[in-house]
């Protein structure tokens, strides 16, 4: 990004305070710049050669003219604008169908503000950003999907704008701990650590695998292929 140069953002989105929260947040950075709000993609596209965005900022479901169809044109006529899905979905097929019309980013819209940080930051160093368990659940429908006779791994069939999960030796000690049927205070004892420092592993492994449940690890992990 050249310096002092400010980025346009347009705002896609049919409902009324959400648009209103995101104007708020482009006004907090001092590289960005508001270039309107359109209530459906077909007034985006109406209005693309005068507004010429840097950024669009692109709802999923919309009336009219839904965000892949709009995220389809705008590529196709200013291949360089980054278009960031911003929806309230956050399943694969919502990613994937939004990665395959061009989106530069995806970000759900009840995501923290620290991720929504994140995304404006990654925009500012030309960076892609997925939210974590958007681009989790991404990678699972790709991996699940992929050909099975060898032609394309999984790890290739995967976009290489999604972060790749990865977890350490003691995670994956612990998981297979975990998959056994210790307990957390025997698996403490077995390891030489606290319980505490179990705790502080599982914290971790279940930010890297998008999830807020601890029973849900070791059968995310067998899925991605991590143990």
């Amino acid at each position: 990004m050249e310096p002092n140069k400010k980025l346009k953002v347009a705002i896609v989105d049919d409902h009324f305070a959400f648009p209103l929260a995101l104007k708020t947040m482009v006004g907090k950075y001092d590289f960005l710049e508001f270039a309107g709000i359109f209530t459906d993609g077909k007034m985006l596209i109406d209005q693309l050669d005068e507004v010429k965005p840097d950024i669009v900022l692109m709802d999923i479901e919309m009336p009219v003219m839904s965000g892949d169809e709009a995220t389809r044109i705008v590529m196709k006529k200013y291949p360089s604008t980054k278009v960031v899905a911003v929806s309230i979905y956050d399943d694969g097929n919502s990613v994937k169908k939004m990665l395959d019309a061009g989106a530069w980013s995806y970000i759900t819209k009840g995501c923290s503000q620290k991720e929504y940080d994140t995304l404006f930051d990654s925009l500012r160093d030309n960076k892609k950003f997925i939210s974590p368990r958007a681009a989790l659940n991404y990678t699972l429908l790709v991996s699940e999907n992929a050909p099975k006779n060898n032609e394309k791994t999984s790890e290739q069939a995967i976009d290489p704008s999604i972060p790749k999960i990865k977890i350490t030796k003691r995670e994956k000690e612990i998981i297979e701990y975990i998959s056994n049927g210790f307990s957390d205070k025997e698996i403490a004892k077995t390891l030489n650590i606290s319980h505490r420092t179990i705790d502080a592993h599982k914290q971790n492994m279940m930010g890297k695998l998008g999830t807020r449940k601890a029973a849900e690890i070791v059968s995310i992990a067998y899925r991605l292929k991590l143990i």
